[in-house]
């Protein structure tokens, strides 16, 4: 890529996910990391731990918790992602949690609803591709209500 006179080279379009996904910014010229926002106080993860509906994969588990009345601080959705120590090392680890974030950003693109998700990670998220996670975790976004249904076809 030639680079233009006191310009910075503009990023590509980014890696096909097929049916229609793409990862945030690549090629569309938009973020989107600031509409999925951080969840990130002990007592707002001890309250999704705890009364969050669970929803199970082979490389993660959904804790899905709908806001409501007094903790509308946002209309956006809250997330974390936890890893165990099951990876022991860092690179892994976090590698794990970048994945998951942009995935569950790619899957929530613009909606607003007041949800507070926690990810846990099993080390098997390492091993599986873009389709896999984003077909994965859009049936547990599906399944906890977070996501709409499809609409169907006649």
């Amino acid at each position: 890529m030639e680079r233009a006179a006191g310009r910075a080279p503009q990023p590509g379009p980014g890696p096909p996910l097929g049916k229609g996904l793409s990862f945030a910014g690549a090629g569309c010229g938009q973020r989107l990391s600031h509409l999925v926002q951080s969840l990130r106080s002990k007592k707002d993860i001890d309250r999704t731990f705890r009364d969050g509906a669970r929803y199970y994969s082979p490389w993660a588990v959904l804790h899905a918790r709908r806001r409501g009345g007094d903790e509308m601080t946002s209309v956006f959705p809250r997330l974390t992602v936890i890893t165990g120590k099951k990876f022991r090392r860092a690179v892994p680890r976090n590698r794990a949690r970048r994945l998951l974030r942009e995935s569950v950003r790619v899957l929530l693109g613009r909606q607003a609803a007041p949800w507070d998700l926690l990810l846990v990670a099993r080390l098997d998220v390492l091993e599986t591709t873009a389709e896999e996670r984003l077909s994965t975790l859009q049936a547990l976004l599906r399944k906890a209500g977070v996501l709409a249904e499809p609409p169907a076809q006649t």
